[in-house]
């Protein structure tokens, strides 16, 4: 990763402004910082390798930047990325160039594209963040496709994920909040009684054993779900709760990378989550009555 794009696009090709065009080179010559990277190997003189290769590099580069939001809130984002390759013709060698886009726009919590500033301590946590999550969530950290919906099966850690993701590319405070909750529902819930009272309990729980932050905790998550309930009802939200928005929002973006660097750092915690509805119901229950212990109540 380099923050001065002009010094890596001046060691390309000639032949790079006019393959990807005058709008996407003036865009990629604005970045404010870019990954670039060199390859030798002679198998890449082949379009569908080129693509492949310049496919899962975007990948690990998203996965990258989803792993920043586990140290703390940003709205760095990638919005896509070429690949130019050299093809040899006969004794003449022509460029070609392979452009995709990642399509994932993020706001941060008070939905502002703001800079963010990262000491090196943090992209080393990052990078930590990235491999544990690759091995977390089992298909990897990138979005899950949901066209024209989630499919069947996909787990508790991975519906989660899908709705932080979604949380983070929404502008609407109101609906990001939606968001948010309905990660901690995917995460927390196992059904539909008491719902409100049952989650911010559980959250609570989940973040913490000291009773004075776990009553904060619990009216974070109350208020957060008593906004998404009108969001999602067409409601008015009223001056009070409108005041409250962008405070929320950032609430709940904390205390969603807590349960998420959670789950990342600590086996029995990722147990739990995967474990069967019957079987978070009985920790939560466990812990509610005094049980402390992650790994013996799962």
């Amino acid at each position: 990763m380099h923050n001065d794009v002009g010094a890596i696009l001046a060691t390309f090709p000639s032949e790079f402004a006019p393959l990807v065009g005058v709008v996407d080179s003036n865009a990629y010559a604005s970045a404010a910082a870019c990954v670039a990277a060199r390859w030798s190997d002679a198998d890449l003189l082949d379009a569908v390798r080129a693509e492949t290769l310049l496919n899962s590099l975007l990948a690990a580069i998203q996965s990258y930047l989803m792993a920043l939001w586990f140290v703390r809130d940003n709205c760095v984002m990638c919005e896509g990325g070429v690949l130019v390759y050299p093809k040899v013709a006969g004794r003449r060698i022509g460029w070609h160039g392979i452009k995709h886009s990642l399509g994932q726009y993020y706001w941060n919590a008070t939905v502002q594209h703001a800079a963010t500033s990262w000491r090196a301590s943090e992209l080393l946590s990052a990078r930590e963040f990235a491999e544990r999550s690759r091995l977390v969530f089992a298909s990897g950290s990138s979005p899950v496709s949901a066209h024209p919906s989630l499919p069947k099966g996909v787990n508790r850690l991975l519906r989660g994920l899908y709705y932080l993701e979604n949380a983070r590319t929404c502008s609407d405070v109101g609906v990001r909040i939606g968001a948010y909750v309905s990660c901690l529902e995917a995460l927390f819930s196992t059904d539909s009684s008491e719902l409100a009272h049952k989650l911010s309990e559980r959250v609570a729980m989940f973040l913490s054993e000291d009773a004075t932050e776990r009553v904060t905790l619990y009216q974070d998550v109350k208020r957060a779900y008593n906004i998404r309930s009108k969001v999602v009802h067409g409601d008015e939200i009223d001056a009070k709760q409108y005041a409250q928005l962008f405070d929320v929002s950032i609430r709940c973006d904390d205390l969603l990378r807590r349960v998420f660097g959670r789950v990342i750092s600590d086996e029995a915690a990722q147990k739990l989550f995967l474990s069967s509805k019957n079987e978070i119901d009985t920790f939560f229950l466990s812990l509610t009555l005094g049980g402390r212990d992650l790994g013996r109540a799962v």
